[in-house]
């Protein structure tokens, strides 16, 4: 199923529908109702997840192929160059229109003079990186791939990789175990976050980011050993009816029971909240795995067009939800209406952006999503 030298068609299709599902997600952003409440809540069990999990596998398969030193440069101009390009340029705007609408009614140039202060009280959906965190935890991430190397040659590691792998015993049951590793792992990043970190990073610009990076390193590993051992690979695109049941009635106790359990104090009803959201998480990316194995590992015109497009889509939506999304919430058409038209509205704008601009040189292709030219690529250091 996976070779040094073969690109698994299905994970870039994979890879794109996430990126893209942002659109989805965000567009409710200005007119929430039920609907973008459950999408919001199904995207956080499993999306960066399975994001994260796929960026592992990549980042090793291009360290096997072309040596540290290209992957450092390739992820740094990747995620470094069209991350701080939004960060500085892009972000500002979008966070105008979000301050208008979650706080307070303000002028363009009163929100960007010297003299505009933050309110005490700005909601933290309001802030620097807003979804652009992910593209600098992987950057810490593939900086830092020696160090995950090391971690996934280490003995124990590699021997639980061939166990979870191998043809002997139940397969079933191994998959299981791994379920229960990464649901474990999950709570003991955030564990180490709270106890190293939380105290000196509160409320500050860094703690989302230094959370999510222990949070999601576990996936990461995770793809580094899905690509060196197939046996685990194989393993995570199978899962027993029984397990996926499993997952659900786990994630819906951990709903059902939360509300008690927050009367106790707020640690134990997280505890139980991530136990219930990391198991059927990890459930989740498995079933997405099967699916799109099984019916998404072909080769098209069209589905090369719009995974090529999904950077731009990924970059591009948040910015454009908050600014064309605005003024479709003041058309006054209802949560839904609004929902639905805004997503229509904002992939066809970022289709049409990668298509017209983005894609239309080498200097908006490096600009916007990071590509070196096709000469550097070739003559880049193995």
């Amino acid at each position: 199923m996976v070779g040094k030298t073969e690109r698994i068609l299905y994970l870039d299709s994979l890879r794109a529908f996430i990126m893209s599902m942002g659109v989805i997600l965000h567009a409710g952003m200005f007119d929430r109702f039920w609907f973008s409440n459950f999408i919001s809540d199904a995207s956080g069990l499993f999306r960066m997840k399975l994001f994260v999990f796929i960026a592992g596998f990549f980042a090793v398969m291009l360290h096997d192929r072309r040596g540290m030193t290209a992957l450092r440069r390739e992820r740094i101009v990747r995620f470094g160059l069209p991350c701080l390009l939004f960060i500085l340029l892009v972000n500002p705007i979008a966070n105008f229109y979000m301050y208008r609408y979650l706080v307070a009614p303000i002028g363009l140039g009163e929100f960007f003079s010297a003299d505009f202060t933050w309110p005490s009280d700005t909601p933290d959906r309001i802030n620097w990186h807003q979804h652009l965190w992910f593209l600098i935890v992987v950057l810490v991430y593939c900086l830092a791939l020696p160090l995950f190397l090391r971690v996934a040659q280490w003995r124990p590691i590699v021997a639980a990789a061939e166990w979870v792998g191998g043809a002997k015993g139940s397969g079933q049951g191994r998959l299981l175990a791994l379920a229960v590793a990464m649901t474990m792992l999950l709570l003991a990043g955030r564990t180490l976050h709270h106890v190293l970190f939380y105290r000196f990073l509160a409320e500050g610009p860094l703690n989302f980011v230094v959370q999510a990076t222990l949070w999601y390193s576990s996936y990461f590993l995770l793809g580094i050993l899905a690509f060196r051992h197939r046996g685990l690979f194989q393993a995570m695109h199978r899962a027993p009816i029984w397990q996926l049941l499993l997952a659900a009635t786990v994630l819906t106790i951990s709903v059902l029971i939360y509300p008690t359990i927050r009367t106790f104090g707020k640690a134990p009803a997280e505890l139980v909240q991530h136990i219930g959201d990391g198991f059927a998480g990890f459930y989740i990316s498995v079933v997405m795995l099967m699916i799109f194995s099984r019916y998404l590992n072909i080769d098209s015109k069209v589905i090369r067009f719009l995974s090529d497009a999904s950077y731009t889509v990924y970059l591009f939506h948040f910015s454009l939800i908050a600014v064309l999304g605005w003024y479709i919430y003041l058309l006054d058409l209802g949560p839904l209406m609004t929902y639905v038209i805004t997503i229509l509205v904002v992939f066809i704008a970022c289709i049409a952006i990668h298509y017209v601009i983005v894609d239309r040189g080498p200097l908006p292709r490096l600009i916007f999503n990071g590509k070196l030219p096709r000469r550097a690529e070739v003559n880049a250091p193995r």
